[in-house]
């Protein structure tokens, strides 16, 4: 009996492409009629046939070649992964499409540090996010958090086991823009990091993710220095692979990805619960590498929402509390209450 029916076969190739490689951490560029996903080998997506090109490799093909060459799956686990959700966006196939030429490498270079004050940094990391200032003043002082010149972008650094930075993902500070992005040339392999001291990792799909998940456990008291905490940049693995290999100690691994329970697709259609499918997919493979895994999924969308959310209740209680001091009738005469109970 076939492990895939043909029509899922046909149905797993038909999953966009363009939305899978976002959510994969990719960052497909409008190029005239395709898109560009910069720094690999000339790679291309045709939106309009669901296909990819890469110059480098003079291949391409749909998603479940995409996963096999640039996610390292294998062919069953590329099928797994496409067709695990009813719900796919269909393509209208155009066969005619020109091979874009390949592009040259670029060299992987930080963002200009900032020379003033961090107030940016500070302002956007602390007020509008709740991150922990104690939290964030030491990621700062290990250089893995800086503010850039002259856009004032919040850089997360990823560095190698010899302290080289080969990653880096930049977020804007200005409120009303959302702007963010993989720096160029960075090195999939690695990622945002905090170091912990035992032998469990947790892993998370954004740096500002680790660095909620790791505020709430400081603002109710838990030990939140442990454990390693490791932001993929996306829903790939490849980071986590390589943190691994590095790192024989780990034997247990907790998967505290987004909660996309209110995903769509580009056309405005319903798509699955990536973060929560990804989580499910890797603890089962990690599992049967010997590895001791866990799910922790946040109530909210994604970490940080859930920060927030704990910060506004607290809020909510402490102003419901100061205005039932300073006028008591709102919640009625104590002496009553005590009469009628």
């Amino acid at each position: 009996m076939k492990r895939f029916t043909d029509e899922q076969i046909l149905q797993a190739n038909r999953v966009s492409l363009l939305d899978l490689s976002r959510k994969l951490g990719y960052q497909p560029v409008k190029k005239y009629s395709n898109y560009h996903i910069p720094d690999h080998g000339g790679l291309y997506i045709s939106d309009e046939r669901n296909a990819f090109y890469c110059g480098a490799q003079e291949s391409g093909g749909g998603p479940i070649q995409f996963l096999m060459k640039f996610e390292n799956m294998s062919w069953l686990e590329s099928m797994k992964y496409l067709v695990d959700d009813d719900q796919v966006v269909l393509h209208t196939r155009k066969e005619n499409w020109d091979s874009p030429k390949e592009e040259k490498h670029i060299e992987f270079k930080l963002p200009e540090k900032s020379q003033t004050s961090y107030k940016r940094l500070f302002a956007y990391l602390l007020k509008a996010r709740g991150l922990d200032k104690d939290i964030v003043m030491d990621l700062v002082n290990q250089k893995k958090i800086y503010e850039s010149h002259p856009h004032h972008n919040v850089v997360f650094v990823g560095y190698d086991e010899n302290g080289v930075p080969h990653q880096a993902f930049q977020r804007g500070t200005v409120t009303g823009l959302s702007f963010k992005g993989e720096v160029t040339g960075s090195n999939k392999d690695y990622c945002f990091k905090m170091n912990g001291n035992g032998d469990s990792a947790t892993v998370y799909e954004a740096a500002i993710d680790a660095i909620s998940h790791a505020s709430i456990l400081k603002h109710f008291g838990m030990s939140w220095k442990k454990e390693h905490r490791i932001a993929l940049g996306g829903l790939s693995d490849r980071p986590l692979n390589n943190f691994l290999k590095l790192h024989p100690e780990i034997k247990n691994i907790t998967f505290a990805l987004d909660n996309d329970y209110d995903a769509k697709f580009s056309n405005g259609s319903p798509a699955p619960n990536w973060g929560q499918r990804a989580a499910e997919k890797f603890a089962e493979k990690y599992s049967k590498l010997g590895y001791t895994t866990s799910i922790e999924k946040p109530m909210a969308k994604d970490w940080n929402d859930e920060l927030m959310n704990i910060h506004l209740s607290e809020a909510e209680v402490q102003k419901m509390n100061s205005k039932s001091q300073n006028d008591p009738e709102t919640f009625g005469n104590h002496d009553e209450l005590e009469d009628a109970m």
